[in-house]
């Protein structure tokens, strides 16, 4: 049978003797029987093609299963990733409240020193954006005697840069806070 499936030529059956022995049939003799060939040969054809649509079906469970363990590790990674991302996000927020709040702190601190003090503190940071931001969170009238108690020479310059911060960031602040330090 697997050698019809190959293509291959069957050999021919030994043929039997009067005496009880078998002898090679010629090699040109015909087989006994052709139509036996032709249902022998058609019942392998049938159990290949049995086969073969087995294996193929087999083929196509295997398959199915594959796409739907990958659906749902597709599936499970995006429901991963959302949480994360949920996560971050909260992480974030909760990082800018404390911000918030100590941006808000330090603004009341600088609002309850006095004028002189309170320029010292201004001026003495690195940033002249953090320091804008901070004089325009400010009460108008205290950040005014803060702007205002600006005298010297480098703290006038300074005050400057920042109130040129103020400008870009919000012009309408700039004229309540006055233009006494420019």
């Amino acid at each position: 049978a697997a050698m019809a499936l190959r293509g291959e030529a069957i050999p021919a059956p030994p043929v039997q003797t009067g005496e009880g022995k078998t002898a090679p049939a010629a090699a040109g003799a015909k087989p006994a029987s052709s139509k036996t060939n032709a249902v022998e040969s058609e019942e392998d054809l049938e159990i290949a093609h049995r086969e073969s649509e087995r294996i193929k079906a087999e083929l196509e469970q295997r398959l199915a299963l594959n796409n739907s363990i990958l659906l749902k590790v597709r599936t499970e990674r995006e429901a991963f990733q959302k949480e994360r991302e949920t996560a971050t996000k909260q992480e974030q927020a909760s990082a800018n409240v404390q911000r918030e709040e100590g941006f808000r702190k330090q603004v009341a601190i600088m609002e309850a020193l006095s004028p002189k003090v309170a320029i010292q503190h201004l001026l003495g940071l690195s940033d002249p954006d953090e320091a804008a931001k901070i004089l325009m969170a400010m009460e108008t009238g205290k950040a005014k005697k803060i702007v205002e108690s600006a005298k010297r020479g480098d703290e006038m310059t300074q005050m400057k840069r920042i109130l040129q911060r103020v400008r870009e960031a919000a012009p309408s602040r700039l004229a309540d806070l006055g233009r006494e330090g420019e």
